[in-house]
């Protein structure tokens, strides 16, 4: 039976971080096992249209392992996995590939694990580290007559990209961090309508490519990286008053929030809809995530409120009238939630309808 003195489950950003850190204290024997076929945790699992991170490229790498050739401020989700990938090569991290933990018990001082898939069996360790986010398990909301519509749906973190959404009627649930990427990717060519529950703030995201030269100069300089990132950390530790209780700087940042919808969305009504009722950053006495993107909502595109959502089951079949059918759905992390409040829903469709049409 093979002892390990340390084994970790999630060859992620957590998992490999988790190793660098026990080797930093001088743990070497470690085990990293990982379900998947690779490496790179949520950066392999989603490849929705516009994945990328909502945390600035240089301040979200690991600092033993700068990048200077991030492509933009913010990084887009193919980069951060090839980036995973880099890592664990350099520091020679080799996790045991389709190898899903099966279960694990605690006895006799040790850790009783039993791994299957490519190295089925059994191994002690004296630590456990569980590094497999909270995420991992896509869900899809239990609605009544789902299972009779006829067309392609999936999760967002399991994106079909075989369906054919060009000119499709697309059904997009939930606002979270992903919806507000992918929505207005999904809506260039698609016909989208958007079921809300709950509305997030939203505020601007400064983003852009980093130019060659810029490039040049932080792979000829790490001083120069090494202060950005330092810098981009002050930044986004100041702005964490605004969602931790501080009044003055949530009342700034909400302003700065509604601004940009108004920007964004000229319907006072539809406004109103996408406006939140909870304090900026809480929602329930929770931490509420915001999201940041000049994306959102898609102020290019023509949005509309609709009065009332109706079932997939009986908005569904092969053939979809417009305006009444849609030909795919999707459903981004969190949707699966028990509704707390009745949903909004609204549609945005392209300034010009794309020439393949509305329907499929």
């Amino acid at each position: 039976m093979t002892h390990a003195e340390v084994v970790v489950v999630g060859a992620g950003f957590a998992g490999l971080a988790a190793v660098m850190a026990l080797r930093a204290q001088g743990i070497e024997d470690v085990v990293v096992l990982e379900r998947a076929a690779s490496l790179g945790g949520t950066w392999r699992d989603n490849t929705y249209p516009g994945v990328a991170c909502d945390v600035p490229s240089h301040l979200y790498g690991f600092a033993g392992h700068p990048n200077p050739r991030w492509s933009g401020v913010f990084a887009r989700g193919d980069e951060i996995r090839a980036y995973l990938e880099h890592v664990a090569a350099a520091e020679r991290i080799a996790p045991w590939l389709e190898t899903p933990m099966l279960d694990a018990r605690w006895d006799a001082g040790a850790w009783r694990i039993r791994t299957g898939g490519a190295r089925p069996g059994k191994l002690t360790a004296d630590a456990l580290v569980l590094a497999c986010g909270r995420l991992t398990e896509p869900r899809i909301p239990d609605i009544p007559g789902l299972e009779s519509f006829p067309g392609p749906m999936f999760h967002s973190a399991r994106w079909d990209h075989r369906a054919a959404l060009d000119g499709a009627r697309v059904g997009v649930i939930g606002t979270g961090a992903s919806a507000v990427q992918l929505v207005p990717q999904l809506a260039r060519t698609a016909d989208v309508t958007l079921f809300q529950r709950t509305p997030a703030w939203i505020v601007p995201r400064e983003d852009r490519p980093y130019t060659p030269a810029e490039q040049a100069t932080f792979a000829a300089h790490p001083d120069a990286l090494a202060r950005l990132r330092d810098e981009l950390y002050r930044e986004g530790e100041a702005r964490y008053a605004s969602r931790s209780g501080d009044a003055d700087a949530a009342a700034a940042a909400r302003a700065v929030a509604l601004t940009h919808l108004h920007t964004q969305v000229a319907d006072p009504a539809l406004r109103a809809v996408l406006t939140p009722d909870y304090a900026f950053g809480l929602q329930a006495g929770r931490c509420c995530r915001t999201r940041s993107t000049r994306r959102w909502p898609p102020a290019r595109y023509d949005w509309s409120r609709r009065p009332s959502p109706p079932s997939p089951a009986a908005r569904s079949s092969p053939r979809p009238a417009p305006g009444t059918t849609w030909t795919c759905w999707c459903w981004p992390p969190g949707s699966s939630r028990p509704a707390s409040r009745t949903p909004s829903w609204c549609t945005a469709r392209p300034a010009r309808s794309p020439s393949t049409g509305t329907a499929a």
